[in-house]
Order: structure tokens, then C-alpha cells, then sequence
């Protein structure tokens, strides 16, 4: 029996690996193929062999098959096919566990894949506004970390508030309106921000990372879509980050700023989220070390 000719009782979940999702929104289509670009993504990285398929000795790419991937899922190859393609097919739950373990995801990768499932599906959760303004509580405990520069921002990473020490350290940041006062725009598009901030590939591809999995709520969002079709167009450097499809949890991280007057400053980056959970606002601090 080969893998397009499995039964349904052969498939670890075939009602809904099968079915038709039916019509589908525009910000649903969008996901769909969204989530099917992220799993031939993570195919292709580099990676033994799953669990229970015998390995080949002579690869002509790295990574795994879709053969190799349906089999370990218990699924059919036509149907993962259609998945990776970004077909309007529906997938469970399960099945997604399924698929996610056989390719090896981690934990971030998984949410991440499970978010977008869920968006294409019609039962993701709702899509966060473009918000320009902070509450007088959010502002007040911004200011209180003072002498530590830090800085709000919302899920387009617009900078909607600072206080005086992020102004200071990392100069004005509405100086040059949609671009300063925007971090992504400003990291990829700002070039004196390349020359101040050490080891600026490392950090702008973590950045980009963990922007990645903070914003899969707004895949599909006809105003985000443009913003990072936008950035894609403008910087070869975002396009390239964004396309490798890499995601990252949002951790603490030791970066090193050479401040508007030439002082180096090795600092630790923090996020704190004001409503206790990932929300569409974070505010960002810069621990010194």
C-alpha cells in the first residue's frame, strides 16, 4: 500500500485531513497558505530523519520529504500536499500535533503553526487594533523605570511611547515619522542604527524571529499584510529574514548600543507585558550590565 492510497482507517485522523473547509474568507485563504509556507519551511531545514522511516544515503536536498513527513504523521501524501500548498483543507488539532512532531518543531514553532491553523480555520482569536496611544498606568510605569531606557510598543512595533533614557540612549524616535518611530522599520531602515547597535545581523534576525510569533494573530490583516510587504520591498535584509520563516519566544537578551555619544553600553533587553499576557502591547527595557 503506498502512502496516496491510505485508507481512512490508516490516517491518524482522516475526517478532518480530508474534508473540504469550504468557502473561506480572504484573511482565512491568506492563512491557509500562510501556515503551508511555515511547514514546507521547517520540511526543508536540515534534519535527520523522522522516527520510524529508514534514512537515505544520498539526499539531492537537505531536510525531510513530504513522503517521509505523511508517513510519520499517519497521513495521507496527497492530502499533506494539498496542506503545504495551501489548498483550503481542513486539519485538526491532532493531525497538526502529528505533523508538527514529525517535523521536529519546537514548542514556539508548534504555537505558532497551531495559531495560524486556527486563523484559516475561522476560530482564531480576534485580530488586535493598530493602537497609538498608552494608558496613564502603562505611561506611569514606563516612566518608573527610570534611570532604565524603555519603550511601549504594538503589534506593528509602532513606538507609542518612551521615556526620557530610551529617547536619550537610543536618540529621538519620532524623528523621522514611519520610520524612527517604528522599531522594525527603523532596525532595517535606519542605517545609523546599523553602525550603532553591535552585532546588528544577530540581533535584527531575532527580532525578526520573535516579531514573527507575536504577530501570527494579524496574518491576514489586510493593513499588516501591506506593512510587511512594505518592508520586504524596502529592505533585502528584512525580506530575506522574514522568508527563512524562523520563530523565536520572546526572551531576555544582551545586546550591545553605542549611544548618540559614542559611549558603548552593554545591556540586557527585556519585555514586559502590562495586560499579564502576550497582548498587543509590551513594553521593552534595557537593563545595564
Amino acid at each position: 500500500m503506498t502512502l496516496a492510497t491510505m485508507t481512512s482507517n490508516d490516517n491518524l485522523d482522516a475526517a478532518s485531513a480530508s474534508v473540504d473547509a469550504g468557502e473561506s474568507t480572504p484573511r482565512q485563504s491568506i492563512a491557509q497558505r500562510t501556515l503551508g509556507r511555515f511547514l514546507r519551511a521547517m520540511r526543508d531545514r536540515s534534519a535527520p530523519p523522522v522516527q520510524g522511516v529508514s534514512p537515505r544515503s544520498v539526499r539531492r536536498t537537505p531536510g525531510l520529504r513530504r513522503e517521509e513527513v505523511a508517513l510519520a504523521a499517519r497521513i495521507s501524501l496527497t492530502w499533506y500536499t494539498w496542506l503545504e500548498q495551501g489548498r483550503p483543507v481542513g486539519v485538526s488539532p491532532q493531525t497538526l500535533t502529528a505533523i508538527t512532531r514529525a517535523l521536529g518543531l519546537s514548542d514556539v514553532e508548534t504555537e505558532y503553526a497551531r495559531s495560524l491553523a486556527a486563523t484559516a480555520a475561522g476560530t482564531g482569536r480576534e485580530p488586535w487594533p493598530r493602537s497609538r496611544s498608552v494608558s496613564d498606568e502603562v505611561r506611569l510605569l514606563v516612566d518608573a523605570l527610570e534611570p532604565k531606557g524603555a519603550y511601549v510598543v504594538n503589534a506593528w512595533t509602532d513606538i507609542v511611547y518612551a521615556n526620557a533614557t530610551a529617547q536619550s540612549v537610543l536618540a529621538p524616535l519620532d524623528a523621522q515619522p514611519g520610520t524612527s518611530d517604528n522599531l522594525l522599520r527603523r532596525l532595517f531602515l535606519d542605517p545609523e542604527w546599523r553602525t550603532r547597535i553591535v552585532e546588528w545581523p544577530r540581533v535584527a534576525a531575532g527580532t525578526v524571529a520573535r516579531y514573527r510569533r507575536a504577530s501570527a494573530v494579524l496574518t491576514g490583516v489586510p493593513e499588516w499584510e501591506q506593512f510587511i510587504d512594505t518592508l520586504c520591498a524596502e529592505s533585502d535584509a528584512f525580506g530575506t529574514l522574514w522568508y527563512r520563516q524562523r520563530v523565536a519566544a520572546e526572551e531576555a537578551e544582551r545586546q550591545e548600543l553605542v549611544g548618540p555619544d559614542g559611549t558603548l553600553r552593554t545591556l540586557t533587553r527585556v519585555v514586559l507585558f502590562p495586560t499579564g499576557d502576550h497582548g498587543e502591547l509590551r513594553v521593552v527595557m534595557y537593563v545595564p550590565i
